[in-house]
């Protein structure tokens, strides 16, 4: 949902953010972003970063328990 908003956002302005998995989205579109949103949209990256890593280290403690 949080992507959707910001590509969203974005379109809204009439520009369009690359294609990529919502995985690495906070690292390909970041750049992408018009200057005048990037502080509307910073938290929502920020946020999204902050998910990617914590489901990265969900994932490896689960595969130590296999």
């Amino acid at each position: 949902m949080l992507v959707n908003h910001a590509r969203g956002l974005v379109k809204s302005f009439g520009d369009r953010l690359p294609k990529c998995t919502a995985e690495c989205f906070h690292r390909k579109a970041r750049p992408a972003v018009p200057d005048e949103l990037r502080p509307s949209l910073e938290p929502v990256f920020r946020v999204l970063g902050d998910l990617a890593m914590e489901i990265k280290e969900h994932d490896r403690a689960l595969q130590r328990m296999e």
